[in-house]
């Protein structure tokens, strides 16, 4: 149950102009009482988009010709395993090739948004490169 108090108008238009809620800013001045904010930050669980952009485009770099699926997440294994992400997301490289682990659901959404945007094209089960 919160309590109710008078205040003075002057010092309400005081606590108006603090940053924060009228309430904090009172603890603050009374009780010297201090509140952090709550900081979440989120673990990422598998590389940023940045990273796994180029890995699939890169596997269409040198050549015309349309790919599978599963030649795509090969190569993209492949390149991600030479740098450092492996050792950043374990848990995302587990059982990479099996079907619907964490790396090939990834994989499949982002092939899926280049599909969207008209960089990547699907044909009878072949991804092209719009060029």
């Amino acid at each position: 149950m919160t309590a109710r108090i008078r205040i003075s108008d002057e010092l309400y238009k005081h606590l108006k102009s603090l940053d924060g809620t009228k309430s904090k800013n009172l603890d603050k001045i009374v009780i010297n009482k201090k509140t952090k904010p709550i900081e979440r930050k989120k673990k990422r669980k598998f590389p940023e988009s940045a990273v796994l952009y180029p890995a699939i485009l890169g596997a269409f770099k040198d050549t015309n010709e349309p790919k599978t699926r599963k030649e795509i997440l090969e190569h993209v294994d492949k390149t991600l395993r030479s740098t450092d992400e492996v050792n950043k997301y374990p848990k995302w490289f587990d059982n990479n090739m099996s079907w619907r682990s964490a790396f090939s659901i990834t994989m499949d959404n982002r092939i899926m948004n280049l599909v969207r945007s008209n960089t990547l094209r699907r044909e009878d089960g072949k991804i092209y490169q719009n060029r």
